[in-house]
């Protein structure tokens, strides 16, 4: 038996392929929001699906790049394994400061402390009145299952159940952007 010349760690081999993957999937997202920002391209546009919080994390920052306008999320607790994630942060705030009538709002379940939350922090010190957070009603949350950002009425990551971090997105869509958009907007008049 001839000895092996890897001298990496399995927990190594490991990082190094999720690395890889997470770059793929990177590509992936960029190269759909691509086609979604072309009013050309042809429809339907392609389905990002995603299973973890690293993807979720490359979509939501992908969905604040793609946004000219308005972004709207309804999350239980804005998770940190996605809003926590450097690329999430610089993305919302980058949104805000490029368009002075850039706006976020955003229905939450649980309560979110701005001073601690670091993608929260970040973009209310951006410009707190452009940044609207409503707190959903217990009541209310019992009626629906899901979570989900939807950006300037187009392109959206809905994740059907918001116990998971399953969902899936697409960039140019409109006319599921404009339903999430008016299911947004419902849930915050009854709240």
């Amino acid at each position: 038996m001839v000895p092996s010349t890897d001298t990496s760690m399995p927990d190594e081999q490991t990082t190094e392929a999720a690395k890889a993957e997470l770059a793929t999937y990177r590509e992936q997202v960029v190269a759909a929001m691509e086609a979604g920002a072309n009013p050309a391209a042809p429809a339907p546009r392609d389905v990002i699906f995603n299973r973890s919080a690293e993807h979720a994390a490359v979509i939501v920052e992908h969905l604040f790049r793609a946004a000219k306008e308005h972004v709207l999320i309804l999350s239980s607790r804005l998770d940190t394994q996605v809003y926590g994630v450097l690329g999430v942060i610089e993305a919302g705030t980058q949104f805000l400061r490029d368009n002075p009538r850039a706006r976020i709002d955003l229905l939450i379940e649980t309560d979110v402390d701005a001073t601690t939350h670091r993608w929260l922090r970040a973009v209310m010190d951006v410009d707190r009145t452009r940044v609207t957070i409503t707190k959903m009603p217990p009541a209310l949350t019992a009626r629906y299952k899901y979570n989900f950002a939807v950006a300037d009425g187009k392109h959206y990551r809905l994740e059907q159940d918001r116990a998971k971090f399953e969902a899936f997105a697409q960039f140019g869509n409109r006319k599921i952007g404009h339903q999430l958009t008016t299911t947004f907007e419902s849930l915050k008049r009854a709240a």
